[in-house]
């Protein structure tokens, strides 16, 4: 997946983003992680949420629910802080 620099701070990201606003609510956790690998897997590397995403969602809604799905899935797939330029 081609990379572009984010803003001007050196950074290189994948070029296309994953939006993660619905995952915790109306996309399910079992999607989410399948979506996230996938993407992963295509060479992506650039997650596109916000803690306010889905607070619309219900009532029980919080808005963090994107977040805390992705947090669990950098924990379990051992990817926390993991940096994707080792992996080239």
């Amino acid at each position: 997946m081609k990379t572009v620099e984010l803003g001007t701070t050196g950074t290189q990201v994948s070029q296309l983003a994953l939006g993660a606003m619905l995952m915790g609510t109306s996309t399910d956790e079992t999607t989410s992680v399948r979506m996230f690998e996938d993407f992963v897997a295509s060479g992506g590397t650039f997650l596109d949420t916000a803690n306010c995403s889905a607070w619309w969602h219900s009532a029980q809604s919080t808005g963090h629910e994107s977040q805390e799905l992705l947090g669990r899935w950098f924990e379990a797939s051992g990817r926390r802080g993991h940096d994707p330029a080792s992996d080239r």
